[in-house]
């Protein structure tokens, strides 16, 4: 064999090692994500017994979404799962608001029934549905989920006054970035720990 025909085998080869890797980490290394249900809650402010304050505040009423899916990689583990939020809300004065985030959990193994939460926070409500109650019929929830950066799932559930594909239309809708709450930035973060999986600290 000659030299020149052992290198253009040489090449053709890393070539298609390089293809093989390529398609891999399009398929978002291998995982598949399953997305079961997504249900919309109300919940109190938790009182804590050392509280400076007593119970002021605790009776104030968060917005909570829960994303439950299951979960299964080559790896038995995602190392980053990114998932992008989008909630919106039909506000008093008739407009949309679109209260976007994106968190990243960590080491997520497989398995079913994994829990994920995002939270809106009392005084959103107050100002923009000058409303102390958090009514579920006006909100709808859509969530996309990202492994190295390709989209492996998504889901959404919407009330009955949002068209259809309404989560195309964030252009159309009153910007909120940063508005929608990780578990981690609000008084519920050490509560059932366990039960959801972890926040990366950005």
């Amino acid at each position: 064999m000659s030299m020149r025909t052992f290198l253009s085998r040489a090449v053709l080869v890393l070539a298609m090692l390089f293809s093989v890797a390529s398609l891999y980490a399009q398929k978002g290394a291998g995982a598949e994500i399953k997305i079961k249900k997504i249900d919309l809650k109300d919940q109190v402010t938790p009182q804590f017994k050392d509280s400076l304050h007593g119970s002021q505040g605790a009776k104030e009423r968060w917005f909570r979404a829960d994303v439950e899916f299951d979960s299964k990689s080559k790896r038995e583990w995602i190392g980053e799962l990114e998932v992008r939020w989008l909630v919106a809300i039909e506000t008093d004065a008739g407009k949309v608001a679109g209260l976007t985030q994106s968190i990243t959990y960590l080491d997520v193994e497989d398995g079913r029934s994994h829990m994920i939460c995002a939270y809106v926070s009392p005084k959103f409500f107050k100002r923009y549905l000058r409303s102390k109650r958090v009514e579920t019929t006006r909100i709808s929830v859509y969530v996309e989920f990202y492994v190295d950066g390709i989209r492996v799932a998504r889901e959404e559930r919407h009330s009955g006054k949002m068209p259809n594909n309404w989560f195309n239309s964030l252009d159309k809708m009153q910007a909120f970035p940063n508005t929608l709450l990780p578990k981690s930035k609000t008084p519920f973060a050490p509560m059932d720990f366990d039960y959801f999986e972890f926040e990366k600290n950005n």
